[in-house]
C-alpha cells in the first residue's frame, strides 16, 4: 500500500521564482512540494571554461547545435558546452499564431533553469519600467513603485548572490549589493 502524502503547496520548477518561493514557503512552515522537469544539476555539467580543443566539435560547428534545438540555438548561450540543458524543440515543439511569432528562447530542462546560464546577472526593474506610462503614455502603470520593492530586491540579490555595478545610468537601478562578477571556475 502506498502511503498519500499532502503538501500546503505545490510549486513547479526549480528555477529562480520556483526556487525563491519553495525556499520562503518553507521558511513560513507550509509544507512544499517541488515538481521539476529538469534532470538534476551538478558542477561536472559546468564545462563552459573548458578550452574548445577538450570539446567534440571543438565549438566550431554550431548546426550540430541547430540540428535538434534550431530556435534554442538563437539564444547565443547555447552552445556546444551546454546545448543538451536546453530543450529539443523538435522533441517539445510549440506553436504560435500565424500573425504572432513568437520564439521562446532559453527553454531549459535541467534543474534550476535559466540560473545555469544567467552568469548571476539580474536587472533591476526601475520606475521606468514600473511607471512608463508615466514616461511614454502607454499601457498602464504597474501598482508598486521601485521604492515598493527595493527591500526586497536586495533580500534577494544578497542571498542568491546577484552582481553588478552601479555604472550611472539613470534609466535602470543598477545596484547590487555584491559588486563586479567573480569567477566560480574551479569550484
Amino acid at each position: 500500500m502506498t502511503q498519500k502524502q499532502s503538501f500546503d503547496v505545490l510549486v513547479i520548477g526549480s528555477g529562480a521564482s520556483g526556487g525563491w518561493a519553495c525556499k520562503r514557503l518553507a521558511e513560513a512552515g507550509l509544507k512544499v512540494a517541488l515538481l521539476e522537469a529538469g534532470r538534476p544539476q551538478s558542477f561536472k555539467n559546468f564545462t563552459e571554461h573548458q578550452p574548445p580543443f577538450e570539446l567534440k566539435y571543438r565549438n566550431l560547428v554550431p548546426e550540430v547545435v541547430r540540428k535538434t534545438r534550431p530556435i534554442q540555438s538563437e539564444f547565443d548561450i547555447c552552445t556546444e558546452y551546454n546545448y543538451e540543458w536546453f530543450c529539443n524543440d523538435l522533441e517539445e515543439p510549440y506553436s504560435t499564431p500565424a500573425d504572432k511569432p513568437f520564439h521562446w528562447l532559453g527553454r531549459l530542462r535541467m534543474t534550476g533553469g535559466r540560473t545555469n546560464v544567467w552568469g548571476r546577472v539580474s536587472l533591476r526593474f526601475s520606475d521606468f519600467d514600473l511607471k512608463s506610462a508615466d514616461f511614454d503614455g502607454y499601457g498602464e502603470n504597474w501598482p508598486l513603485s521601485y521604492k515598493d520593492i527595493e527591500p526586497y530586491y536586495d533580500l534577494v540579490e544578497n542571498y542568491v548572490g546577484i552582481c553588478g555595478l552601479a555604472e550611472g545610468l539613470h534609466a535602470r537601478n543598477f545596484c547590487f549589493a555584491t559588486g563586479p562578477r567573480r569567477s566560480w571556475a574551479g569550484r
